[in-house]
């Protein structure tokens, strides 16, 4: 019995590591895009992205009813690794000279502010439930 628990966890864990991973290689590939914009479009864009990658991944955490307080830990550090990730990711992106040669002119919006911003918005969903739970019990 412990064998397969230990099993479970680590499919668990594994697949929660790989959505956050995957969040952040979108966040990647969609810097050009957040960064095309002037700054009320990209920043839109950016709020609706992190939330919508956000909300997915803590729906389904929420569907696992039988997290205790060890994996709501080991959650956050793996949500906040990746948003910092994400936010890295967009940032350094952003910031680099290939990233003026592919859109042909330095970016407009602040690339900081953009990944912060995504960082913020992949987040609040899970803040949001974590609240949520808390209030319940």
């Amino acid at each position: 019995m412990k064998g397969t628990d230990l099993l479970t966890e680590t499919t668990y864990y594994l697949l929660v590591c790989f959505l956050v991973l995957f969040t952040a290689g979108v966040a990647f590939l969609l810097t050009p895009l957040l960064l095309l914009g002037d700054i009320v479009v990209s920043a839109i864009i950016t709020i609706i992205v992190g939330l919508a990658f956000g909300a997915f991944i803590a729906s389904f955490i929420k569907m696992l009813d039988q997290l205790t307080k060890h994996h709501h830990a080991g959650i956050w550090i793996i949500i906040s690794a990746g948003a910092l990730l994400s936010f890295t990711s967009i940032y350094l992106y952003a910031s680099s000279d290939r990233m003026t040669g592919v859109l042909g002119f330095a970016p407009m919006p602040n690339p900081f502010f953009i990944g912060a911003l995504f960082a913020v918005s992949f987040l609040a969903p899970h803040l949001l439930t974590f609240i949520e739970e808390h209030k319940a019990k």
